[in-house]
């Protein structure tokens, strides 16, 4: 069965990876983050809401080690933070990540099943959907 679009998000972001990108310096000031993105020549100050996924995944990052942040544990919490179901929070989180994934703050790798499974290197969030696991 087809999730409405909504309810959708693409596969590679549930079965992905994520790292801040180990040449991209950011800071926490006041409250909001700074991401400064050396090889874009591009500065980004990101709202509460980005700021506080970017401090997240900078956390589970850090966590996780060199490998980098598995995305189903950032939804939840995410979606539980702001008080949102999964479809809603995994579309707000797929969009925040593939813009700073296309501006090179963010590195996202598909997980080893993936790769297994012959699914296309860390640039193609967009490429395929799966239903949002609630």
């Amino acid at each position: 069965m087809n999730a409405p679009a909504s309810d959708t998000v693409p596969a590679a972001l549930l079965a992905a990876v994520v790292r801040p990108n180990p040449r991209v310096a950011f800071r926490d000031i006041a409250g909001q983050v700074v991401v400064v993105v050396p090889d874009a020549r591009k500065v980004h100050q990101l709202n509460p809401t980005g700021s506080w996924l970017w401090r997240a995944l900078s956390e589970e990052a850090r966590k996780a080690g060199p490998a980098g942040a598995p995305l189903p544990e950032l939804l939840r919490s995410f979606g539980a933070h702001f008080g949102l179901e999964a479809p809603a929070a995994a579309a707000d989180v797929a969009a925040f990540l593939a813009t700073l994934q296309q501006e090179g703050a963010l590195e996202v790798t598909p997980s080893d099943a993936l790769r297994q499974a012959g699914y296309a290197p860390a640039g193609e969030l967009g490429a395929a959907e799966a239903e949002v696991p609630s």
